[in-house]
């Protein structure tokens, strides 16, 4: 096991294990306690969405008064002249270009959690063979969109449109 995965993935892998099975202790299914995870995960990423959406108001509301003396800058310099007058007016606002990378935060947050559980999922014996509604065995890729797996998509999509 890589030392990086050990200190990130791991963790996040373990807790998911111990949440899903308390979950199948709550509910007595396999399914059920799949979509419980889902809603518990939804609901611990709502503070670090707020947070996320409040670093991109910032980088929005920053980027409004940058970017309109940006382009006068390139517009009337260039070369080292441009970069000097660019780098003093980051310096004046505190600003780096690296810091728009702030405004992808809620979605790199949920990296980690996504392969944690994915993971957990993968090797979680105990629902071997265990079917919930249009799916005959929840360890196994559904194949419900004509060798297409329905699963995993509406799980992205749900998770996208969770960030927004």
């Amino acid at each position: 096991m890589s030392f990086l995965y050990s200190i990130t993935i791991y963790p996040l892998e373990v807790l998911y294990k111990l949440a899903y099975t308390l979950c199948v202790s709550v509910t007595s299914s396999y399914g059920w306690a799949l979509i419980l995870l889902s809603l518990l995960t939804t609901i611990i990423f709502v503070p670090l969405k707020a947070l996320a959406a409040g670093a991109q108001r910032k980088e929005k509301n920053v980027r409004k008064i940058l970017d309109p003396q940006i382009k006068t800058i390139k517009a009337e310099s260039s070369g080292a002249v441009a970069h000097e007058r660019l780098s003093a007016l980051y310096k004046r606002y505190g600003y780096h270009p690296i810091f728009a990378i702030r405004s992808a935060l809620g979605a790199f947050l949920q990296v980690p959690f996504l392969i944690a559980a994915y993971q957990m999922l993968s090797s979680f014996e105990p629902i071997i063979g265990h079917s919930f509604g249009p799916v005959a065995d929840l360890s196994l890729p559904d194949g419900l969109l004509g060798g297409f797996h329905a699963l995993p998509l509406a799980m992205t999509l749900f998770n996208l449109g969770a960030l927004y």
